[in-house]
């Protein structure tokens, strides 16, 4: 193929067909540095600008520019209408929609690279590329020189930078430097580009990504395969390898100078200066063979090495390792979902709430760790299908011009794709909105000019492709933004106690975005404010009308139940609010936090009803309060015993809250020595506890006739709360209570 290097005066003669090309590279350009757009409310802002130039397209056909179709645009029509289907079968409506607005602006924006990437601007946008990653790589490796211009770009030892995710930040630096190699063929001076790519391949280097490291390993001996043009293979194995290990090197040292803020940087500059002025001066051509395994031998030695920073997690690949094991349980859990769900899937976005319910040990994720597998668990086997094709037709191409040497751009696009498809298998590459752009985009630039792949379409179906999905686009992320500021201003007006205003402003913010559950959970926090400062019962019933349409679109939110939770007892429902509550260990009963909620739950309630005088449910509730310890033995023998040890945390077992509520529990039936025996038992108390903890001291040295130490407690209580003395007329009058019906014996 043909290398097109643009000149200046070119780039000025193309005129306005050319702005929507620089639009959608500036878009490429721009993603990565919103979080690589992995959050919704950066996304939907890029799904506007699209749907204005799907708009443009459609009116330039009207003007009689041709519409193109090819199998990549077919392919990601079904990806799209897959999503679509999964609507129908979504558990969490809320994401689902999100998802799917995704994927319509995957398609769009396909179609927009197919229609404006040519000859003359493609290498336009393989330039924004290069320059994402470069800047991509700049700020990981400012704030790995204690130079920090974006939060939390760098936490030692590893560079995050602008997607802070290390896995993702990895795989896009390592397609950057593959379009930099394609690039740099078409100039002959490449001091500039070989500085460059050594700064990529440090801030690589620098994220520490077992994934990205393997995957770059990868790509660099398909080049070694294939080789560059007008290089030898000895030469790129010295080229390469002079390169990584310069690359280790300087970051290993600015790891070592990292808290001297002056010598990072200056190191890094130094040892870039040195690979622009001598790296082409070398004759690696006229260097021997022989010298060339010493010298690979030694560099591996001195990698090796020098890595002892960061070699245990970097080398650690063993199949019995934690991490390895984790994932693997993870697939296992994920296939089980797919087993009940993986025809049509459950909606974008479903996987975050259908997961508790299938792990088989504790285990966080929003996302799966495969992006085939979360491609099919969300929008069924037809999406997952579709996006296999893709890469294995990518892979198709790629193998076909791996030795063809008219085909170098091309097979380094094929190279760019098979490096992230690769990542994508071990990590969620594609859920970052940047990483999925480029991905599609690669795909055009790589097949655009197959003719097996290219479709005569109708132009009235393709016309009305684009103007349907440019209104849908417009429509809907227009709706997103407006809605969201509505909600903001009036959060603002909520948190000035300015509730008159505010809730109108709720409603309307449903109105517009009804799919948001947050905007009615806030407008129900709100209505619940409102009944307790004017004692209006019709707030709290509307309140518990707007939590429960949330959670109805996005169940099992521990928040949206928190907040069910309060109004229900301003409701006098205290049955329900123990039943959601319980639903939720249901749901998932591998959280040691949902066992907490739970315990909480049930000595609220137990208290309510014995302030009431429901002496019967009160000691239900006691009575299972009391039996979660034994809840959680059982349901811990049930784990994999082998699951159980990739718990480093949040273990089933008491935590300190838990024991504080059940000596609370023994302190409401009178049995005060087990409560100052379990009270003994929390050693460090945060002040919530140490609260508790002097609250139920009084009460017990005022029922043992200790009334001075009881006023030494309270006094010391009503220090961390001011309301202690009326919480402890309600423990006074409790225990009354429950010792009057004889609960004490």
């Amino acid at each position: 193929m043909k290398h097109t290097k643009i000149q200046p005066k070119q780039l000025h003669s193309l005129g306005v067909e050319t702005l929507p090309m620089w639009v959608i590279s500036l878009i490429i350009y721009v993603a990565p540095m919103f979080f690589g757009l992995f959050y919704d409310r950066h996304f939907v802002k890029v799904s506007l600008v699209i749907g204005a130039l799907l708009l443009f397209l459609a009116y330039q056909s009207f003007k009689g520019k041709k519409l193109k179709v090819n199998v990549p645009v077919l392919v990601v029509i079904l990806f799209m209408m897959s999503y679509i289907i999964s609507l129908f079968f979504a558990v969490n409506m809320d994401l689902a929609v999100l998802s799917t607005i995704r994927a319509i602006t995957y398609f769009g924006f396909v179609i927009l690279v197919l229609n404006y990437a040519d000859e003359k601007t493609e290498n336009i946008l393989l330039t924004f590329i290069y320059a994402a990653g470069i800047t991509v790589a700049a700020v990981g490796l400012l704030a790995a020189s204690n130079l920090n211009i974006f939060p939390d770009a760098f936490k030692a030892p590893r560079i995050f930078s602008t997607f802070q995710y290390p896995n993702t930040t990895a795989v896009f630096l390592n397609v950057s430097l593959i379009i930099g190699l394609c690039l740099m063929q078409s100039y002959k001076n490449q001091n500039i580009f070989n500085m460059v790519n050594f700064l990529l391949i440090t801030a690589l280097f620098g994220t520490i990504s077992r994934g990205g490291i393997l995957v770059y390993a990868i790509t660099c001996f398909l080049l070694f395969i294939s080789g560059l043009p007008g290089m030898k293979r000895q030469e790129f194995v010295l080229r390469f390898s002079a390169l990584n290990f310069i690359a280790v090197l300087t970051y290993v040292i600015m790891l070592l100078t990292y808290k001297t803020k002056i010598l990072p940087l200056a190191f890094l500059l130094v040892m870039s200066a040195i690979v622009y002025i001598v790296f082409e001066r070398v004759p690696w051509q006229k260097i021997k063979l022989k010298y060339v395994i010493v010298s690979v031998t030694i560099i591996l030695v001195g990698l090796l090495s020098m890595i002892g920073i960061f070699a245990p997690r970097l080398l650690d690949f063993r199949l019995s390792s934690t991490n390895f094991l984790a994932r693997y349980y993870f697939y296992v859990d994920a296939f089980k979902v797919i087993a009940d769900h993986g025809l049509f899937g459950i909606g974008g976005g479903g996987w975050s709430t259908i997961y508790p319910s299938y792990r088989g040990h504790l285990y966080f994720s929003k996302l799966i760790h495969n992006h085939y597998l979360e491609t099919w668990i969300e929008s069924g086997v037809l999406a997952m299908g579709s996006l296999l094709f893709i890469v294995l037709l990518s892979v198709y191409r790629m193998a076909k011009d791996i030795f063809n040497p008219e085909a170098f751009k091309r097979r380094m696009l094929g190279y760019a794709v098979f490096a992230l498809a690769v990542h994508a298998a071990i990590d969620f590459t594609f859920s970052f909105g940047a990483v999925f752009f480029l991905f599609w985009t690669l795909i055009i630039l790589q097949m655009k000019n197959s003719k097996d792949i290219n479709i005569d379409g109708k132009s009235i179906f393709s016309r009305s492709a684009v103007i349907s999905t440019a209104v849908l686009l417009l429509i809907v992320s227009s709706l997103y933004i407006y809605g969201h500021m509505i909600n903001d201003k009036a959060t603002d007006l909520a948190k000035n106690n300015d509730a008159n205003k505010a809730i109108p402003l709720f409603k309307k913010a449903i109105g517009v975005y009804p799919f948001e559950q947050r905007f009615r959970s806030n407008l129900a926090q709100v209505m619940y404010a409102s009944g307790k400062i004017q004692n209006k019962k019709e707030d709290f019933v509307l309140a518990k009308q707007y939590i429960d349409e949330a959670l109805k679109y996005t169940p099992y939110n521990s928040k949206f139940v928190d907040y069910k939770t309060l109004i229900l007892y301003e409701l006098g429902e205290i049955n329900e609010a123990v039943a959601i509550n319980e639903a939720v260990v249901n749901h998932d009963p591998l959280d040691i936090q949902n066992y907490e909620k739970l315990m909480e739950v049930y000595l609220t309630s137990a208290k309510k009803y014995l302030l009431s005088g429901s002496i019967t449910q009160a000691v239900e509730l006691l009575a299972k309060a009391d039996n979660i310890p034994q809840m959680l033995e059982e349901k811990k023998k049930q784990v994999d015993p082998q699951r159980l040890r990739l718990w480093t945390d949040r273990d089933l077992k008491l935590t300190p809250k838990m024991i504080m509520l059940l000596a609370e529990k023994n302190v409401l039936l009178h049995q005060f020595s087990k409560a100052e025996d379990l009270m003994r038992q929390i050693n460090v108390a945060p002040e919530e506890l140490a609260h508790k903890k002097l609250m139920l001291m009084a009460v017990i040295n005022r029922f043992s006739g200790e009334s001075r130490k009881a006023e030494e407690f309270l006094n010391r209580a009503s220090d961390i709360e001011k309301t202690s003395r009326e919480m402890f007329k309600q423990y006074i009058q409790m225990l009354e209570t429950s010792k009057t019906v004889g609960l004490n014996k």
